[in-house]
Formats: C-alpha cells, sequence, structure tokens
C-alpha cells in the first residue's frame, strides 16, 4: 500500500513561507515527525544594545554576539591566552574592532576583532572556548567582521593563522606570500613580532553586500 503523504505551509514571522512534505509510515501508532531548523540558527534578537545583536540557538545554551566594551578586556584576554593567541598588544583602545560571543550567563566564549591599519585591515584574534568549537560561532564572527569591514569600504582582509587555516579556505580566503602583503600590514606587531614567521598569511577579497533585491532566498 502506498504511503499517503502530506503538504503543510510553514509560516515563520518575516520570513518566506516553506513548504514541508510529511509521509506516513506503514503504522500509525509507529508514526513520527522531526522538524529541522530549515535557517541559520543566528537570529536577530532585539533590545539589548543598539549593536546588531544575533543569537546562537544549540543544543546546551543560548548564546548571543554583540560589539565588545572595554569591561569585556579581561575575558577577552583570558580567551585569547588560553587559544594560544598574542594579547600583548590587546587593549581597551584595540577592541573597539571586536566582536565577543557571549553564552546565557554572559560569559564571553568566542572573540574576533578587526585591526585597521592605514588602509589595510587585519582580521586578528578569532578564538572560542574549547568545549563550544564546531557549532559554527567562529564562522558566525568572521561573517559580521567582514560585514564590519564593507562598512568600512574595505575590499580585502587580511590575517595570520597558524591553526584555522582550512576553516578559512572554506570561507574563501585564499593563501599569500608576505611579500604580498601591504608594507603598512608588515609593519604591524601582529606581523612583524607577535605572530611566528610559520603563520600562513591569507587574504579574502571581499565582494560587495547584496541589495534585497539581488539577494538569493535561503535554499530549503
Amino acid at each position: 500500500m502506498p504511503k499517503a503523504s502530506r503538504r503543510f505551509r510553514l509560516r515563520r514571522s518575516g520570513r518566506q513561507a516553506t513548504t514541508m512534505s510529511l509521509s506516513n509510515g506503514p503504522c500509525w501508532r509507529c508514526r513520527s515527525f522531526r522538524l529541522l531548523r530549515l535557517s541559520s540558527p543566528f537570529a536577530l534578537l532585539p533590545g539589548r544594545r543598539s549593536a546588531s545583536i544575533k543569537s546562537i540557538s544549540s543544543e546546551h545554551a543560548a548564546m548571543q554576539i554583540r560589539k565588545a566594551e572595554a569591561a569585556d578586556l579581561g575575558e577577552i584576554r583570558k580567551l585569547l591566552d588560553a587559544n594560544g593567541l598574542p594579547v600583548e598588544d590587546v587593549s581597551s583602545g584595540l577592541i573597539e574592532g571586536f566582536l565577543v560571543a557571549e553564552d546565557a550567563n554572559g560569559t564571553i566564549v568566542g572573540s574576533g576583532g578587526l585591526e585597521q591599519l592605514g588602509s589595510s585591515v587585519l582580521l586578528r584574534s578569532l578564538a572560542v572556548t574549547s568545549e563550544l568549537r564546531g557549532r559554527g560561532i567562529a564562522r558566525e564572527l568572521v561573517a559580521r567582521l567582514e560585514a564590519s569591514a564593507r562598512s568600512l569600504r574595505q575590499h580585502e582582509v587580511w590575517l595570520l593563522t597558524t591553526t584555522a587555516e582550512h576553516m578559512f579556505e572554506r570561507a574563501g580566503y585564499e593563501h599569500v606570500h608576505r611579500d604580498e602583503v601591504p608594507d603598512e600590514m608588515r609593519s604591524c606587531r601582529q606581523f612583524a613580532v607577535l605572530c611566528p614567521s610559520s603563520a600562513t598569511c591569507m587574504r579574502k577579497r571581499l565582494l560587495p553586500a547584496c541589495s534585497p533585491s539581488t539577494a538569493r532566498p535561503i535554499s530549503t
């Protein structure tokens, strides 16, 4: 006997309706359905700060990404140190270009920042606490930082990494030789002193942000 099929239209506030097909199993007593999240787990949250705050829904906690504040300096430095990243030049002035991810208890569990160096911009200090890696927090931080770079009319983002090379490759970054790096970038402490010569240098050419009329819909 062929399986029956029913189609449902699921509507979410402010989102395009999505059609799902749910098929009946051979026995109605054993039938079970599971709805999977069809969109990014990062959703805009109202309130708290004027900066756009995004929510990260995970299996164990609710987190949000926000602009770093001076009071976050100690926690950011602690997180970077735990990840083996330089902290010597991380100051309250520098973290004005940082974003942080914090858990439901207000503990900072992720960070990343942009450092303006003349006409160039360096993506740096990207770190996530070890127990929360692999949940998309770093990817979302990078995407938000790239959006910030676009707002600064930057066309390229540069970085140095010793451990996250493959993640950045998947995000569209390419390997570049240090000789290709702008002089203003090579003279900063990250390049000249703090990061080892074995660190991989990478660059991403930023595409303009999609306008609402040309933005592609989220695939389901």
